[in-house]
């Protein structure tokens, strides 16, 4: 052996004999907290390692993730470590954050990189570090046989890819790490079941105040901004119940006042949401707010055309003279709209309802209730959808508001529209929460 070479092995040695939050810190320049350092360090002497801080946002995720991926393929020969998320871009970001802790390690040992691809770094150890979308089926990851994985937005994972795709990974290693990171996202999945119910997973939990750099300042103003459910989840780093009632009647009722339109301002602007009937029972319904959030006025319909819809949105505002009239465009609402527009000029909007878009709509409703910036009328129908409408997530993080099984939520979509409209008059910003949820990085 040269003396090169044995000074390079010594080199390796010294490493090996470090903990693996010491040796972060000598090979990446990440002093981590402690709460970091414990799960770096938890894996010592053990051959499997399942783990799964339960967090909220701005906790260093990604470069925790990104050291524990480093370091394992450094200190493991002919090993490949795999970094995913459901997501391409969060994938991305993970095997970027890992490729630059590995440039900063360069200043201090040779890493013999062979290869440095756009997703995979190979090490003349024989190890490797791969990065992977996992999709809706995790199809692109199948025949690998990585020893350590890596997920990010875990919580945003079908079951069935880590049942079918990941657990069949460890199936030919006697030793291996499995690591999950995820905000919470509703009290169900395998994410949920391992972070609560299994005892076997470390499961620490990191919510965002964890972090000395978060500011507390910061923190309220967000708590200020997200209703309860968001900031819960994305902060305090808690589940909350999925397919649960979405606002509950202690959310609902304390709005509710039979006396208010007795001292409504006369001068106030006021704005009108309609929803536009579709098809069978549904209604179409007109809800008259003004800029303070008082209900003025709430109608509806129980069949309707466009001709029909139209007329009555031309009588009502020849009568009361909005400052805006916001449309739901599916279905045969963007006729109404079109012909509405016709008559009126841009004082009729569409709004067309999408996953993201009703997120964001349902957002704010909820907020400004638990606010008390709304007054509704003590209408049976109106609390009764309100207060039965559901909530879950999708596949990509967004938050889905629906009615139950043979519900309805027309006036609970025409109290929402009327109050996005409210904000733009006002001018409040709308709220947008509508990007899938990513790691916090400091």
């Amino acid at each position: 052996m040269s003396t090169t070479d044995a000074s390079l092995e010594a080199a390796a040695d010294r490493l090996r004999s470090m903990s693996r939050s010491e040796r972060v810190e000598r090979l990446f320049g990440f002093e981590p907290f402690p709460y970091q350092r414990e799960l770096l360090d938890y894996g010592e002497a053990r051959d499997i390692v399942e783990a799964a801080p339960k967090k909220g946002r701005q906790v260093g995720a990604t470069l925790t993730a990104s050291a524990i991926a480093a370091d394992y393929a450094l200190t493991n020969a002919n090993q490949d470590v795999l970094v995913a998320a459901p997501f391409q871009e969060t994938a991305d970001e993970l095997f970027r954050e890992t490729k630059e802790l590995l440039k900063n390690a360069e200043q201090h040992a040779a890493l013999g990189v062979v290869s440095d691809n756009k997703r995979e770094w190979e090490f003349d150890n024989g190890s490797r570090i791969l990065s992977g979308t996992l999709g809706v089926d995790g199809v692109g990851q199948r025949g690998k046989s990585p020893s350590c994985v890596i997920v990010d937005e875990a919580a945003f994972v079908p079951d069935k890819i880590f049942d079918e795709v990941i657990e069949p990974f460890f199936l030919t290693h006697d030793s291996y790490e499995f690591y999950m990171f995820s905000t919470p996202a509703g009290k169900s999945g395998y994410y949920y079941q391992k972070v609560e119910h299994d005892d076997s997973w470390y499961s620490p939990h990191w919510p965002s105040r964890i972090n000395p750099l978060v500011d507390e300042e910061w923190l309220e103003e967000k708590r200020a901004e997200k209703d309860a459910i968001t900031f819960d989840q994305e902060y305090r780093g808690e589940f909350r119940e999925d397919e649960d009632a979405y606002l509950s009647h202690d959310i609902v009722k304390p709005a509710v006042d039979p006396d208010a339109l007795e001292d409504v301002d006369p001068t106030a602007r006021r704005v009108l949401g309609v929803d536009v009937a579709r098809a069978g029972s549904d209604r179409s319904v007109f809800f008259d707010l003004d800029e303070h959030g008082n209900t003025r006025r709430l109608e509806s319909e129980e069949t309707s055309t466009i001709d029909g819809v139209v007329g009555r949105i031309k009588a009502l505002h020849n009568d009361v003279g909005y400052d805006l009239i916001v449309v739901d465009e599916n279905a045969v609402g963007g006729g109404v709209v079109d012909f509405a527009q016709a008559g009126l000029g841009r004082v009729v909007r569409e709004f067309t309802f999408t996953t993201k878009s009703k997120q964001n709509l349902y957002q704010s409703l909820r907020k400004d209730l638990e606010d008390g910036e709304l007054t509704l009328p003590n209408h049976r129908r109106l609390i009764a959808e309100l207060t039965s409408l559901q909530y879950s997530y999708t596949q990509h993080g967004y938050l889905k508001v629906s009615h139950p099984d043979g519900g309805h939520d027309d006036f609970p979509d025409a109290l929402a529209l009327a109050n996005w409209a409210r904000r733009q008059v006002a001018g409040l910003p709308q709220r947008d929460e509508s990007a899938a949820p990513r790691s916090g990085l400091l």
